[in-house]
């Protein structure tokens, strides 16, 4: 008998640790397939005047080290204006881990929220909370008209039980979020009552409407929090509290340690459960329970990464029931910065020496960082900011936008730890499901790493659209490029080249026969023969962009600018209109007698769209968006028809098919209205629209209400205006060519430099950033740059962001003066 009992509890032991095991193992396997990607993108400062460029610096790394990636990988970057729609996008080249893009507003751009949207085609296999998504302000100098006393009036509150749920006869901890209709913080001051309405205890917001409170919940009641706000009084309820469950305390405001506990409030409950901690994938502690008391545990801060931290309870059941997220500043990941300016204050146009190193532990580091100098303007509208050690370490892993982010970052002390603990009480959210872990469901990868360019597409019969095997070839119509390669498709007709690093526009060639093993013939290396089949068409294929939410990403945007704000958007678009009026719209180069126009490639773009409108009689309108299709950017995707050309180059359109008849609706969500379509300048029956040939169309322009009304009652009308017969191309069955854009080439800022004695000219220098290097890496020796201030008084700010080669992320900045 004795035997038997021994046998039986050797075998509970060993399923125990088998459960602890299995968890980890599945976790473990199911964090390697993830394999996230980061992207973050650094600008020259937090807010801009329409007619500046917007400076970036662009960092890809890994999800779960941080380690920049090696080698080179494709991302890809998009402007999107206040209303949804993507005004450029720019196709980049990451070289280990970091890339360089330029923006450019125009003067006359409406001021508003703008969004910087950066993302690698892998991290569309995953939830777009992994897309950077960043609000970028274009200041308005005038002032607010609309009233906004009646604006956020409604009230919410959200419970955050520290356990995830409440449990019965155990003191629980309970967070509590408030928040207006607008989602911004509210301070709250109210009364917990049970079921009878009697006060059980008090509570109070402590910070960003944040706060918390204790109660110990009596089986079978049920608990209310009173609150009056702005005269008004309202109930929210609590969650009801469980009858059998589990407690995970956790407490990071140490500096030195993170506390964690465990409990069960019924006997034998906790027996056979597990404790997985894990940072970003990265698990570093398991602990299955044997026993049936309150357990401690203490995890020093020092032997654990930066970042949120995980702790996840497992029933014996291998069920989550708890999880509770805290935040880990270790002290061994601490980048010390060292930035030196010769003087701390300076006089018009004099130079600035600046110097700075990168240490850590008091060695130093090799990184890649940008510095950024602009001037300063103080003020409490705008909150501290977005920068690569809060993102990647903090905003990158939790939905939604953390007000004032930097705050949490500003030290590292009990009172500061103590608020971001509570942060995180209230957004337990993560990237992945348990259930899917414990089930072994992998996410599918649909997208793989891009490392170079691509070019993809389908081979059908001729007229058919059915798929066909066939052999393609491709040739690159460059002088310095001169490449010729070929494959045979499968069945399907899909056809997929890649390896490409096109650093400009570039002529590709692309030929394709219905395959035959005998007659199929290898072209050399820049080597031209006619091979395409008449039976053949091809089509060539390019993913989407993913749907633009702006629901999601980092809010940078503030209500309305507090008047040293709008001073300064008036003070800087007056000296960009002077400069503009100073650079002549005619100039004459001397030395070759050449006469050139001054205009800029959009400029040259729309005098050639009006002129083509003044030939057909159409109205022209300076300020609607219009789309010309044989843009580089659109013409590596084919169309199938006008719907789809339309769907293909228009942002925020969409197609539906109404009453057997396919329609265009414009606008996003629950505002998007059917689009009238005319060609040129005239409605046609549906069926000639249908069978009109996408290739034969020029631009498409989108008209909205007053411009709309110009030719016809509906709200938005869409115009399609005709190609001349001159330019129309003849198709050419299994043969297409087609201009691919290829990489952007990022500008180089412009820093003036001054002679050291006499005038330094009359012209005055107005800038607002005064130096922007994204490409400075530092070493054992100090970094060493010069660069002129302007004429513009005031406080000037350093910003340095980076990222060391073991992936540490740091921010510093540091201030100057200009005396007037």
């Amino acid at each position: 008998m004795t035997w038997h009992r021994c046998f039986l509890l050797v075998l509970l032991f060993i399923s125990m640790k088998s459960y602890g095991q299995g968890i980890r193992e599945k976790a473990t396997r199911y964090f390697d397939h993830l394999s996230v990607e980061k992207v973050y993108a650094a600008h020259d400062k937090p807010y801009y005047v329409p007619g500046e460029t917007i400076w970036c610096k662009l960092y890809l790394v890994d999800g779960r080290t941080h380690m920049p990636f090696s080698g080179t990988a494709v991302v890809y970057a998009e402007w999107i204006d206040p209303e949804g729609n993507c005004l450029t996008a720019y196709t980049l080249q990451a070289v280990d881990g970091t890339a360089t893009l330029d923006i450019p507003t125009g003067i006359e751009d409406p001021a508003g929220a703008y969004t910087l949207r950066i993302y690698s085609r892998y991290q569309q296999n995953f939830d777009p909370h992994f897309f950077f998504q960043k609000e970028i302000l274009l200041l308005d100098k005038a002032p607010e008209i609309k009233s906004v006393k009646d604006r956020g009036n409604e009230l919410t509150v959200s419970f955050f039980p520290e356990s995830g749920e409440l449990i019965s006869g155990l003191e629980n901890t309970i967070a509590f979020k408030a928040e207006n209709d607008l989602g911004n913080p509210v301070f709250v001051e109210g009364i917990i009552v049970d079921q009878v309405g009697q006060r059980v205890t008090n509570l109070s917001s402590l910070h960003e409407g944040i706060g918390l409170f204790k109660l110990r919940p009596e089986p079978g009641q049920h608990y209310s929090l009173k609150v009056i706000h702005r005269g008004e009084e309202y109930l929210f309820n609590l969650p009801p509290a469980l009858r059998k469950g589990f407690q995970l305390n956790a407490d990071s405001r140490s500096l030195e340690h993170i506390l964690v506990s465990v409990e069960a409030n019924q006997p034998g409950l906790l027996n056979g459960a597990t404790l997985l901690g894990h940072i970003r994938g990265q698990i570093f502690y398991t602990h299955e329970f044997t026993g049936d008391s309150l357990r401690r545990f203490t995890f020093p801060k020092a032997e654990l990464p930066s970042g949120i931290v995980h702790f996840t309870l497992f029933d014996a059941q291998q069920r989550p029931v708890c999880e509770r997220l805290v935040f880990n500043k270790s002290p061994k990941e601490r980048v010390e910065v060292d930035i030196r300016t010769d003087k701390p204050v300076y006089s018009a146009k004099e130079p600035v020496k600046l110097a700075l190193s990168a240490k850590r532990s008091q060695n130093a580091v090799r990184a890649k960082l940008s510095v950024s100098v602009y001037q300063d303007i103080p003020t409490a509208a705008v909150p501290e900011n977005l920068n690569l050690v809060n993102y990647l370490l903090l905003q990158s892993d939790l939905r939604g936008s953390i007000h004032n982010i930097q705050q949490y970052f500003a030290e590292d002390s009990p009172k500061v730890n103590a608020l971001l603990d509570l942060l995180l009480m209230t957004h337990g959210w993560r990237r992945f499901h348990w259930q899917d872990v414990l089930a072994e469901r992998l996410p599918p990868i649909n997208f793989p790493r891009e490392q170079h360019l691509t070019i993809a597409g389908k081979v059908t019969r001729q007229g058919q659209r059915k798929p066909v095997q066939a052999d393609v070839m491709l040739q690159v119509l460059s002088s310095d490029q001169l490449t010729a390669v070929d494959l045979t498709t499968s069945e399907n007709g899909l056809f997929y080249f890649e390896g490409f690093n096109f650093r400009d526009t570039t002529d590709i060639l692309i030929q394709a026969n219905l395959h035959n093993a005998r007659k199929k013939q290898k072209l050399k290396a820049g080597e031209f023969r006619r091979a395409g089949s008449k039976l053949v068409d091809i089509e060539l294929l390019q993913p989407e962009a993913p749907p633009f939410d702006s629901t999601i990403g980092f809010s940078g945007s503030f209500l309305y600018p507090e008047n040293r704000l709008r001073r300064y958007a008036d003070e800087v678009e007056r000296s960009l209109r002077t400069d503009s009026l100073n650079e002549s719209i005619w100039s004459i180069d001397l030395e070759t007698v050449t006469v050139r126009s001054g205009l800029n490639r959009a400029q040259l773009r729309e005098r050639a769209i009006q002129k083509r409108y003044e030939e057909k009689g159409l109205f022209y309108f300076d300020n609607t968006q219009k789309f010309l299709t044989d843009d580089p950017l659109f013409s590596v995707a084919s169309s199938n028809n006008i719907y789809d050309l339309i769907r293909r180059m228009v942002p925020g359109t969409t197609m539906s098919r109404e009453n057997g008849r396919q329609e265009i609706f414009y606008g996003r969500f629950s505002q998007r209205v059917k689009a009238a379509i005319l060609l040129d300048g005239r409605k046609i029956p549906t069926a000639m629209l249908e069978s009109t040939n996408p290739d034969d169309i020029a631009v498409i322009e989108v008209l909205e209400d007053t411009y709309a009304s110009a030719y016809s009652d509906d709200p938005v009308v869409i115009s399609l205006v005709s190609k001349n017969p001159g330019e129309r191309k003849i198709p050419t069955p299994g043969i297409i060519t087609l201009s691919h854009p290829g990489y952007y080439q990022a500008r180089t800022f412009f820093s003036p430099a001054y002679p050291s004695t006499g005038a330094a000219g009359d012209q005055p220098d107005l800038r607002t950033t005064l130096f922007w290097d994204p490409v400075i890496s530092t070493g054992d020796a100090p970094v060493e740059r010069t660069f002129y201030v302007g004429d513009r008084p005031g406080v000037y700010r350093i910003v340095v962001e980076g990222i060391t080669e073991g992936g540490v992320p740091f921010f510093y900045t540091q201030r100057f003066e200009l005396a007037p």
